[in-house]
């Protein structure tokens, strides 16, 4: 069993702490944030940290299964103009905005105990101070078959001659 299966299926003094870092091309810096009041120092198992900020979120996480269109949900309080003219850049610029969500055990900050899942932005807004995206992964009905496509780049041969 591990230390956060123990967690979620005993009574102990630790709870589980949940970080979210939003990246894109077009941003000078990453926003790292993670659930709480107090801004963490959290690990990404490699040796690498990194500061997060403490956030109001909630978050709805996907079905544990292989559906073909799973996503999470999540929503962030009290944001400022910074966050409108983040996500308002990468829309311009045509940049997907990279969600990572990763899940840590309070205290056990060196890595996450679970394997980190990364999602795309795909929808949503800014209502007041409240900021909600959803992030879909695992699409495969969205996905081209067959993978490669055919062009005079990929194939020259296909020209009439």
């Amino acid at each position: 069993m591990s230390l956060l299966e123990e967690v979620c299926a005993s009574v102990m003094d630790r709870a589980v702490v949940d970080s979210l870092e939003l990246t894109c091309a077009v941003w000078p810096n990453n926003f790292r944030l993670v659930q709480g009041f107090k801004d963490l120092r959290l690990g990404y198992g490699n040796g690498a940290y990194q500061d997060f900020t403490a956030a109001p979120m909630g978050l709805v996480l996907p079905d544990r299964n292989a559906g073909a269109g799973q996503k999470i949900t999540f929503a962030i309080d009290n944001v400022t103009g910074e966050a409108q003219r983040a996500i308002d850049s990468a829309i311009a610029a045509g940049h997907d905005v990279i969600l990572t969500f990763r899940r840590y055990v309070e205290g056990e900050y060196y890595g996450p105990a679970e394997r980190p899942f990364t999602a795309v932005v795909r929808t949503g807004g800014i209502t007041g101070y409240t900021v909600q995206f959803d992030a879909g992964f695992n699409n495969i009905l969205d996905r081209k078959y067959p993978h490669d496509m055919y062009s005079l780049d990929y194939a020259p041969d296909l020209a009439y001659q």
